[in-house]
């Protein structure tokens, strides 16, 4: 099953501590949780994000260990579990046609690229917790054409794996946002062309790349009804499509894992 949705509550032997946990415990998904207010929250030694009502996030990158021990702890008591995480399998993608340019860029290229990739870096920074989607919806309406996490090569040489999902719509087909967040970089780069990122709160990120335009501005609240632009071939792309990509921070995870 590609979506994998566990729930549990779990009791520890003081009946007051009570520990919620939902995710898609596979690799490039999630774990999700409410634990009581004030507690902290790590994955595997690593801190959650986790707002002061408890409610916490951690994204599992594409080859998160097998195995996650989640520890809660606050004043008085410890909680752990240990989660087992599925394991995926990638394939590789061959992709034709690409301008020799965007598969091997010159210096003042790269240049552009570090400059960038360094802008939307410190974007990701912010961290809000008000706004959490436990759901989201489809941005476009199209046939899948690229998956999370595959191998790729551009001309035959191969390059970084690919970071999210791809959806081909048409030419100019709205993309509204998934899920309510505020927009915290929207401009024109070199390999994503035009791209909207939205804050969806908790470290949640979602990427919008490739569109024919952008409809939206820095610092604007969205919704599901909100249009963040049209898809397009802007940046590296051999025809039109929607690159949907959500990072956990500056974790790369699936975002057809947070459709249910």
């Amino acid at each position: 099953m590609y979506l994998l949705i566990l729930i549990f509550t779990l009791f520890a032997a003081i009946p007051t501590w009570a520990v919620e946990l939902y995710g898609a415990w596979q690799q490039g998904g999630y774990i999700y949780g409410q634990a009581e207010a004030g507690a902290q929250v790590t994955i595997n030694g690593k801190k959650a994000i986790t707002a002061e009502d408890g409610r916490f996030l951690y994204g599992l990158d594409r080859h998160f260990k097998a195995e996650a021990v989640v520890q809660i702890k606050n004043a008085e008591k410890t909680f752990e579990r240990t989660l087992i995480i599925e394991p995926r399998s990638y394939k590789t993608q061959h992709i034709k046609g690409v301008s020799s340019n965007k598969v091997n860029p010159n210096t003042k290229e790269l240049e552009r690229i570090r400059a960038e990739k360094a802008a939307i870096t410190k974007a990701r920074k912010t961290l809000s917790t008000a706004n959490f989607p436990i759901k989201m919806a489809y941005p476009v309406s199209a046939p899948l054409s690229g998956v999370y996490g595959s191998r790729r090569t551009f001309n035959g040489q191969e390059r970084s794996w690919h970071k999210g999902a791809d959806l081909a719509a048409p030419s100019g087909t709205p993309v509204v946002s998934p899920a309510s967040g505020k927009v915290i970089f929207a401009d024109e780069t070199f390999f994503s062309g035009n791209i909207v990122i939205v804050d969806h709160g908790f470290g949640l990120f979602g990427h919008f790349a490739h569109l024919k335009d952008i409809t939206v501005r820095v610092g604007e609240e969205v919704d599901t009804k909100t249009i963040l632009g049209h898809v397009g071939s802007t940046g590296r792309s051999t025809g039109p499509h929607l690159h949907w990509g959500l990072y956990f921070q500056n974790v790369a995870v699936d975002p057809l894992l947070w459709l249910q």
